[in-house]
Parts: structure tokens; C-alpha cells; sequence
């Protein structure tokens, strides 16, 4: 993520800057953040461990709640726009 200040973010830092600019001023709910939050961290495991620990389902589930987040997020921008 590149801000307009031209300061490049980190992926942990990225999920900071989600949450201060949607979350706390109410524009996505929190449980959504917690959802992409829990994809950050199973992405991550699948990047860097041998052996990712999620099973199927858990992987059917963080899927599903990621077209919840970005339904939301494409929501929120629809009503932005208007």
C-alpha cells in the first residue's frame, strides 16, 4: 500500500491503516476486520511455514467471509460515490 505521502506500508502496517481509516470511524464493521484479519494471518502461515494447519473447511470459511468483506467494502464505495 502506497499512501499519498508516498511512504510505502508493510502488510501488518496495512492492516493497521484499514482499520483507523474504515473501522473505527464506523464505515466497515469490526467483525469484518477481525475476518480479513484471521485471512492475514492464515495467508502468512501458508507463506512461511512448511505446513499450513488449515483444513478445508476453515479455508471454505475464510473464503466466505472475504466475499463478505469485500461486499461490504464494494458497498461502502458505491455509497460514497452517490
Amino acid at each position: 500500500m502506497r499512501l499519498e505521502t508516498g511512504q510505502h506500508l508493510n502488510r501488518a502496517e496495512e492492516l493497521l491503516q484499514v482499520a483507523r481509516e474504515n473501522i473505527r470511524p464506523g464505515h466497515l464493521d469490526a467483525r469484518l476486520h477481525a475476518s480479513f484479519r484471521k485471512a492475514f494471518d492464515a495467508r502468512n502461515e501458508s507463506d512461511y511455514l512448511p505446513a499450513p494447519s488449515e483444513t478445508a473447511t476453515k479455508a471454505d470459511a475464510l473464503l466466505r467471509e472475504a466475499q463478505e468483506f469485500v461486499s461490504a467494502c464494494k458497498a461502502w464505495l458505491e455509497k460514497r460515490a452517490t
